[in-house]
């Protein structure tokens, strides 16, 4: 890996073996051109729970994959307006996902200081609006909704081929608006192919809004789901 410094850009490039650009850094105030405008990338040292002075990421043809925001930004989606301090992007420059903050955990800056500054938004999802505070929204490059991904403390109440679902850590659409998987904020009885079965899954990481244990075929059908309370013989 390489690096190009100048000073009077204000700019640094990392460039990998091959020396193609895989990211840069900027120490002052550049505004970067992308699908959505002129944005204004992170410039500034970071301070105690904010990922200030981080690098904006590049996909191998140069186009911006991450964007670490200078701050909170309104960003037009393709479900309206949203505040984001951090960007991500498809190959072809469509937006990826939102993050509404862009800070860090540590011993000093928790996780429930992080949830403190989340702000509430609507969310008009294939599944009903959605008053919540997410981590991040996704979109397909067409502009579905792809997924949202929950605080954990989040709750939200979902509408699925089973009825009206309570959720936590998040819920994930096909690109045709289908409820695609979920995951169950608590031990909720479902009706099955197999009769009525209760479906929780109590080591649900809440990593990814979606990979999650309650799931569904494109069509609606019940596909798969975690149960911790039951047994099923087949």
């Amino acid at each position: 890996m390489s690096i190009e410094w100048s000073e009077q850009d204000g700019l640094k490039i990392f460039r990998d073996e091959n020396g193609s650009a895989h990211s840069l850094m900027f120490n002052k105030a550049i505004p970067l051109e992308t699908t959505l405008g002129l944005l204004m990338p992170n410039f500034s040292s970071e301070d105690m729970g904010r990922n200030k002075h981080a690098a904006v990421k590049l996909y191998n043809d140069g186009e911006v994959k991450s964007l670490p925001l200078a701050e909170a930004t309104l960003i037009e989606s393709p479900l309206g307006m949203y505040k984001a301090e951090l960007l991500t992007f498809h190959q072809s420059g469509k937006l990826n996902r939102i993050f509404p903050l862009n800070g860090r955990t540590t011993g000093y800056w928790t996780e429930e200081n992080e949830f403190a500054l989340a702000e509430e938004v609507v969310i008009d999802s294939p599944a009903g609006k959605l008053f919540v505070k997410p981590i991040y929204m996704s979109f397909y490059e067409s502009g579905a909704l792809l997924s949202v991904a929950l605080w954990p403390k989040e709750k939200v109440y979902v509408n699925t081929p089973l009825g009206t679902l309570c959720v936590e850590t998040g819920v994930s659409f096909y690109e045709n608006g289908q409820v695609k998987s979920l995951e169950l904020s608590s031990p909720t009885v479902l009706k099955t192919p197999i009769g009525d079965v209760e479906a929780y899954n109590n080591e649900a990481l809440g990593i990814s809004a979606e990979n999650n244990s309650l799931n569904f075929y494109e069509d609606g059908r019940l596909k798969s789901f975690f149960t911790t309370s039951q047994s099923v013989e087949v």
